[in-house]
């Protein structure tokens, strides 16, 4: 169960980094070219995918362990 718990970290820290990522170039960057706010917005996406595969990790390992307990 640790290593799970890893994997759900060490997903959720390159998330929160593609989201910050992508507000930044958002705000910081001219967004009338197409590309940057492709890439903008594709950070974002991607940083919340992140996140939420992180969070059923962390579910799925939390009902895993109650299952086993109750054996």
């Amino acid at each position: 169960m640790k290593n799970l718990n890893a994997v759900a970290l060490y997903t959720y820290i390159p998330g929160i980094v593609a989201v910050i990522t992508g507000m930044y170039v958002l705000i910081k960057f001219d967004t009338s070219e197409g590309l940057v706010l492709l890439v903008s917005i594709g950070s974002m996406f991607g940083g919340i995918l992140l996140v939420g595969i992180a969070e059923i990790i962390r579910l799925l390992s939390k009902i895993s362990r109650q299952i086993n307990e109750t054996k």
